[in-house]
């Protein structure tokens, strides 16, 4: 028997780890394992724990597409529920989701880059992010050009040290490449990453409430200035958006708490949440309207509940 000719790729060097992970990556395309192998990818510039990949929209409620809770063991049933409940309605108060609808670039972020002043230690905040008892997050947002974005949210565990500049260099390195994967997937996936076309019954009472909350009883310029304070704007930012001086939005902002009957942010919030079930997209009304007729309100926690459980379809 002759000996067995070795191949050409038997003279070529092993594949370095980055470069086997890009190929797998490429493979990827078309598919959800996409996610798994980006996530592999940017591994291979530093420890992450968990990721979780979703689909951001301006107009729509926010999709999970993936994701690897690592060693980190989450509760399936309480990560369900939390998701169910911030998909509701809080995602409009969440800063990434927010810097994406106002137009911000592809990139990598951290909350407190973009979050509004008095952001860290609210009342979402707490229920939302610090609950988790993450030691670090990164967002990893990337922009398509239909006008919806891919999240990759990068999670360090408890007891985990916090991203360090260099290893934000080490993934910023690799962006180029996974936002172009990323784009090129969602051009292989259209169809199946577009929004669902359905009547969305819960969407469309988020979308009432934001509009109208407060409109009842509120001047149309204290209205203007609850949007900022729903989106966690401090006064100070408040003034410099409208252009008034900040104690004319301390002004605005003691009506605003007087005419709703409450005293904090995290009350504003609370009945904000509590409103969305009971707004109705057929009259068009102040949902406010309604949950003031009804006996002892209660507007003292922010209590995440899921809004749409009340006749959506």
């Amino acid at each position: 028997m002759e000996p067995e000719q070795p191949s050409a790729t038997d003279h070529l060097p092993p594949a370095p780890p980055l470069l086997a992970s890009c190929t797998s990556a490429l493979a990827a395309l078309g598919t959800l394992g996409i996610f798994d192998t980006v996530f592999a990818l940017l591994r291979q510039a530093t420890p992450i724990d968990a990721y979780s990949a979703l689909q951001l929209f301006i107009d729509k409620r926010p999709r999970v597409l993936a994701g690897d809770d690592g060693d980190l063991k989450m509760d399936e049933a309480q990560k369900a529920l939390t998701w169910e409940a911030y998909s509701a309605g809080p995602y409009l108060f969440d800063p990434i989701h927010q810097h994406f609808v106002a137009g911000a670039p592809s990139g990598l972020y951290r909350l407190e880059e973009i979050a509004p002043a008095g952001f860290i230690g609210s009342e979402f905040h707490e229920h939302f992010i610090a609950n988790h008892g993450h030691a670090d997050e990164l967002d990893l947002l990337v922009a398509t050009a239909q006008g919806w974005a891919f999240l990759l949210m990068l999670v360090r565990g408890p007891g985990r040290p916090r991203f360090t500049h260099d290893e934000i260099q080490a993934l910023q390195a690799l962006l180029p490449f996974v936002e172009e994967l990323l784009r090129k997937h969602s051009l292989v996936s259209a169809t199946a990453l577009e929004p669902e076309r359905v009547n969305d019954l819960v969407q469309r009472k988020i979308d009432l409430t934001t509009q109208c909350f407060g409109a009842s009883v509120l001047t149309a310029r204290e209205h203007v200035v609850l949007r900022y304070l729903l989106l966690g704007y401090s006064s100070q930012l408040i003034g410099e958006r409208l252009g008034i001086a900040e104690g004319t939005v301390k002004i605005h902002r003691r009506n605003i708490h007087q005419k709703l009957d409450i005293t904090s942010q995290a009350e504003l919030l609370a009945l904000f949440v509590q409103c969305i079930p009971l707004a109705d997209p057929d009259t068009g009304a102040d949902p406010l309207v309604v949950f003031q007729s009804r006996p002892a309100a209660t507007r003292l926690a922010f209590t995440p509940t899921v809004p749409g459980a009340q006749g959506a379809t």
